[in-house]
């Protein structure tokens, strides 16, 4: 196998790695709702619920995106790159949005 095949099927690995770590995050992040300090599990699934599905929804678009690449063996085109980068963005926003939000309980808790 040429050098150049091994450098693309370990690109190709690290990547899928990457995408079924975005899964992995967001089974992490479902599992802290049942940790046993948190007292009220359905408010705070509530809470990292939009998060979770955001996780989710954005990692299965780069996975279809991932594997049209793979099955048509072209280099990505820009529409690709683009949603690629959208759905990134909206994990982004979404952990944002998230933290936002635990800053006001954290406020209205400590009367600040």
């Amino acid at each position: 196998m040429s050098n150049d095949l091994v450098q693309i099927e370990e690109d190709f690995d690290a990547v899928y790695e990457k995408i079924a770590g975005l899964y992995d995050h967001a089974e992490s992040i479902l599992k802290t709702a049942y940790h046993g300090s948190v007292q009220d599990h359905e408010a705070f699934l509530a809470e990292i619920e939009p998060l979770v599905e955001q996780i989710e929804q954005s990692a299965n678009i780069i996975a279809d995106d991932f594997s049209a690449i793979i099955e048509s063996g072209e280099e990505p085109s820009n529409a690709v790159k683009r949603r690629v980068n959208s759905s990134l963005r909206k994990i982004l926003l979404q952990i944002e949005n998230f933290r936002s939000r635990v800053t006001k309980l954290e406020q209205s808790e400590t009367g600040a």
